[in-house]
């Protein structure tokens, strides 16, 4: 019984981080293709302000609208950064509670040790290696581009 109940929960918390780190992932992509037709946006303004006879109130709304979006991208970006660090956070406190949950399971039920194989090994949030990946990427890209 408590090998079933721990492996429903270690696949529970699996499914939650896969579920979330994709989510991310979508995200962040989707705010790169904004940002560069933000940045496509505000090209095309510094292109026609270098000319003044053709500036007028519609392309300065437009840069204005560019900036906006590009203020708003640096927020959304920097939101997908925080969420991934508690995404993180969230994966270690996970793999600290199964480690601690097997530990005690093993000391108050020595004869029963073996039953339970480490599982541990081949989980995907326990390395958080997908979440660390994004954060650095998410760093890489905010740096390059802001």
């Amino acid at each position: 019984r408590f090998k079933r109940l721990l492996y429903d929960e270690v696949a529970r918390v699996e499914a939650f981080y896969t579920e979330k780190i994709a989510g991310y992932r979508a995200q962040l992509d989707v705010l790169l293709q904004d940002h560069s037709r933000s940045e496509d946006l505000h090209r095309n303004y510094c292109d026609i302000e270098a000319d003044m006879e053709h500036l007028d109130l519609h392309s300065e709304k437009s840069h204005l609208k560019s900036l906006h979006e590009l203020s708003s991208i640096k927020r959304a970006m920097v939101d997908i950064h925080h969420q991934t660090t508690l995404l993180i956070n969230y994966s270690i406190m996970n793999y600290t509670a199964f480690v601690y949950l097997r530990r005690k399971h093993d000391k108050l039920l020595p004869h029963h040790r073996k039953k339970i194989p480490n599982l541990f090994f081949d989980i995907t949030f326990a390395r958080h290696a997908q979440a660390t990946a994004l954060v650095d990427v998410n760093e890489k890209t905010f740096a390059h581009k802001f």
